[in-house]
């Protein structure tokens, strides 16, 4: 009986112990705060180009507002890089988050002759897209999965 009693106090005293010193469970609003850089790039096929977002790296402030940064490749009917980064805000409801640009600038690479410069264009389309909704895969300390609603397309990002 002796042993029996002495294991349950030791149960519960270190139940205790990490109840009171150990991490808290942090909601998926509080683990998202920080700096993920993409782990592999993300590519996307359309209308006969295959476009390659890499280097990216989002920012998630407590405050509900983002900084972001990426370079994009460009191939197919023409060819371009550009790197872009810019502000936004973000805001979270269950497993959906949605993410506002409210500011970008882009910056071309390549220079396509004949081609105007399509810096502004490009940071105004991409303003103009409003709010964007993502589905929330998997969200941990060191890894967040993140599937875009309208492409389908899943990325993988680390914390920096």
């Amino acid at each position: 009986m002796r042993k029996i009693f002495t294991l349950f106090v030791t149960a519960f005293a270190m139940l205790a112990l990490t109840a009171c010193g150990g991490d808290k469970a942090k909601t998926p609003e509080q683990l998202i705060v920080g700096t993920w850089v993409s782990t592999a790039p993300i590519v996307v096929e359309e209308s006969g180009m295959t476009i390659s977002i890499t280097d990216m790296a989002v920012t998630y402030k407590k405050d509900n507002t983002t900084k972001f940064n990426a370079d994009m490749a460009m191939s197919g009917l023409m060819a371009m890089e550009l790197s872009f980064s810019g502000t936004g805000t973000w805001a979270m409801e269950g497993d959906q988050l949605t993410e506002t640009i409210t500011a970008v600038d882009v910056d071309m690479k390549t220079e396509v002759p004949g081609m105007p410069d399509m810096n502004d264009m490009m940071s105004e389309q991409m303003i103009a897209e409003g709010k964007t909704t993502s589905t929330i895969v998997s969200l941990d300390k060191k890894t967040y999965v993140v599937k875009d609603n309208d492409s389908g397309e899943t990325m993988t990002l680390k914390r920096k």
